[in-house]
């Protein structure tokens, strides 16, 4: 609706500059409430933070993450296994004989590696911990800005509403005039227009609306049929907090630790395990053998360097994330201020200056065109232009809830 209203917003609100904007809604009443109404923006966040698709397969990571943590506890010690072998053979002229060994190994870590695995298992909980504050952020940052469009929508679908009743009676009563030969052929035919084009425009708008709605139902997972009612410009999200406290510079940080500790395990687990052997049997003549022994399996040629070099690369190229985010939010910040100062000021030139002129241009044009002196053309002309500044007004409040919506995917905070 925003491309389509910039360009041909023709009367769109005349009416407007009489009334105050209201969101309007859909198939009830002004000031009904209807059953599966868009809450307030508060309870909007809330169910967006709990139930946003992101945010759920975000909680399920995390599950799974503490998951790992149940295998990285396990003891030191690895599944004992036992060797049994046996021999068949002579002794000289004797008869062939049997003899027997078993042998019982038992493996066991030497090289920290349980300690580096719980420690990789609670660094990977972090991290997860902090991507569905990410995915939160992200969530409520969506769901502001649907918001955004269903308040700032409703209010324009409201207008292009009523200025398609007034435009459709214009209408009406020129072509009659224009049987009774009061007027031109012309000024009928503009008449037409314009009711045509607000008929197109209310269709789009009410397609608009119609989409934000939806997206509202799929990052809260509650279905809407009517807008929200509450003012339509924005309560602003505070901008002031610590870069490495931001969703994302903390979730690139958890990661890059997650991954300096992958590296530190897959260091530890260079050492091979050390087994226990214990040793028994019957010799061939049927003495009793029993012994002991150690086994090692030295890191002479595969020592994990593979997994090491990727869990380094990893680091490296998460705290590169980090650093550049930092920069990337810090800067972003900076320019939200700057654009929220100047939206503010051009909506304030809105209503001080530009809206007053136009409305006093359309009562001018309207008087000549009473008295007889002016055309029906100067007329549409003026509210045309009255209209764009009134439709201009509802796009510079829809930027300030685009606004808001990145300050809160940037920052993790709420209005």
């Amino acid at each position: 609706m925003r491309r389509f209203g910039r360009r041909l917003v023709p009367l769109i609100l005349a009416v407007l500059s009489s009334r105050s904007g209201g969101a309007a809604e859909l198939g009830t009443h002004p000031g009904a409430k209807p059953v599966g109404a868009v809450p307030t923006l508060g309870e909007v966040i809330a169910l967006a933070r709990a139930r946003a698709p992101s945010v759920l397969v975000g909680a399920a990571h995390v599950k799974t993450a503490r998951a790992d943590l149940v295998g990285a506890r396990v003891s030191p010690l690895g599944n004992p296994y036992v060797e049994l072998t046996g021999e068949h053979g002579s002794v000289g002229t004797a008869s062939a004989t049997l003899s027997a060994t078993g042998t019982l190994w038992l493996p066991f870590e030497i090289g920290g590696q349980r300690g580096a695995r719980v420690d990789a298992a609670k660094a990977g909980i972090e991290y997860r911990s902090r991507a569905l504050e990410l995915s939160r952020a992200q969530a409520v940052a969506a769901a502001i800005e649907a918001y955004g469009h269903s308040v700032v929508g409703a209010a324009r679908l409201r207008l292009l509403q009523e200025l398609e009743a007034v435009a459709r009676a214009e209408a009406d009563a020129y072509r009659a005039r224009f049987q009774a030969g009061d007027v031109t052929a012309q000024d009928a035919r503009f008449a037409d227009v314009d009711r045509a084009r607000y008929g197109v425009m209310v269709a789009e708008a009410t397609a608009d609306l119609a989409a934000a709605l939806s997206t509202l139902e799929v990052v809260t997972g509650r279905r809407f049929d009517a807008p929200p009612t509450e003012p339509l410009s924005p309560p602003p999200v505070d901008l002031g907090r610590g870069m490495d406290s931001v969703p994302a510079v903390a979730a690139a940080r958890a990661e890059a630790a997650f991954h300096g500790r992958e590296r530190r395990r897959w260091e530890s687990e260079r050492a091979g395990a050390l087994s226990l052997m214990l040793l028994g049997g019957a010799d061939e003549l049927g003495g009793a053998r029993v012994g002991a022994g150690l086994a090692y399996a030295f890191p002479a040629f595969r020592a994990y360097q593979g997994e090491r070099a990727r869990a380094e690369a990893e680091e490296e190229r998460a705290l590169l994330e980090a650093r550049l985010g930092q920069e990337r939010v810090g800067a972003r910040l900076a320019g939200i201020a700057r654009e929220r100062t100047e939206v503010e000021r051009a909506l304030g030139l809105l209503h001080g200056e530009a809206e007053p002129a136009a409305r006093a241009a359309v009562e001018a044009a309207e008087e000549m065109r009473r008295l007889g002196k002016g055309e029906f053309l100067a007329v549409l002309t003026s509210r045309r232009d009255l209209a764009l500044l009134r439709l201009r007004q509802l796009d510079l409040l829809e930027r300030r809830w685009g606004l808001e919506s990145t300050a809160a995917a940037l920052t993790g905070r709420t209005p």
